[in-house]
């Protein structure tokens, strides 16, 4: 029968075992703060399933921090959101696995440890499986998702589908089976390179922040795979925009008084950038990298930025 000594055993089989964002097993290479818990309460007795750390807030029941004893469950986050999971060991010790989204098999990192309680300060919440008696208590079934606004592995359905779609329409692949609605590993490590090369939070969670970055990046991929620019049309500039003196933010923003006089005119507060909703005319096209350069009568403008279209 599962007991708080069974859990704190379990918990130290896995000592040193290396850290892998979203492993579970030494095939994998390692694992992370949720794929330790998860086995770690398989090990002991609980049928629990694979989720994230804020999955497994369905567990149990929410205690005090100060009534904490040795094998409750250790929830840290913010906004509402645990994104790290640890098991306390008493003495003001837990039992976890640290790394980061960066680690792969190839590049792990520390893993499953004994740290102070006090490493992180960002505790938000302390769960006990047991009751008062030391007993399993009811509520330690299958973990669940708590109510939340966002996506996670372990989903399915039509919105993960739509995700899938902007994520693969944007170059990012969710694997062999493609945009088939299930929020797998692939699909996660997927959204989380995204994350990356926005500079977004890389926590593999598809709340309103992915979303609407993914949502404007993939809009923008469809505007860019229409019908190209063309040399002698005329554009707008749907921002503020600086002028280069070549393709490329490498080179040189022209001054004001570098401008053609045209320019100058579309220039109102005089810092050398043509004003939104300015009309230009394409004089050439290049690309740097994923960027599109239009080059007009004054300069090299960007048409096509960060995956944002600049000019239409």
């Amino acid at each position: 029968m599962a007991d708080r000594k069974t859990i704190i055993k379990n918990c130290k089989k896995y000592l040193g075992e290396p850290y892998v964002w979203g492993g579970e097993s030494k095939e994998e290479g390692g694992y992370d703060c949720s794929g330790y818990a998860y086995n770690v309460l398989r090990d002991s007795g609980f049928n629990v399933g694979r989720t994230t750390a804020d999955g497994y807030r369905s567990l149990g029941k929410k205690i005090d921090p100060s009534q904490k004893k040795p094998a409750d469950l250790l929830f840290f986050g913010k906004n509402g959101r645990a994104t790290h999971i640890a098991f306390y060991a008493g003495d003001n010790g837990m039992y976890e696995s640290i790394g980061g989204s960066s680690n792969t098999k190839d590049n792990p990192g520390k893993g499953v440890t004994y740290s102070s309680f006090y490493r992180r300060a960002d505790l938000m919440e302390v769960r006990t499986l047991f009751d008062g008696a030391g007993e399993p208590s009811g509520d330690t079934g299958a973990a669940k998702p708590v109510d939340r606004t966002w996506l996670q592995r372990g989903d399915k359905g039509q919105k993960v589908t739509d995700m899938q779609i902007m994520l693969i329409g944007c170059g990012y692949s969710c694997g062999a089976d493609g945009a088939d609605g299930d929020f797998g590993k692939n699909t996660e490590k997927a959204l989380i390179r995204f994350q990356h090369d926005n500079e977004l939070k890389e926590d593999g969670l598809y709340g309103n922040v992915s979303k609407a970055r993914l949502e404007s990046v993939y809009e923008a991929r469809k505007e860019i795979e229409k019908p190209g620019y063309k040399v002698g049309h005329t554009y707008t500039l749907q921002a503020e925009m600086k002028v280069r003196e070549g393709a490329g933010t490498a080179f040189r923003a022209k001054s004001h008084s570098e401008l053609t006089a045209d320019g100058r005119n579309h220039d109102a507060d005089g810092d050398g950038c043509l004003d939104r909703g300015t009309r230009v005319t394409c004089k050439e096209i290049k690309k740097s990298g994923d960027d599109t350069w239009m080059r007009t009568p004054s300069g090299w403008v960007a048409a096509v930025h960060g995956g944002k279209v600049y000019i239409k």
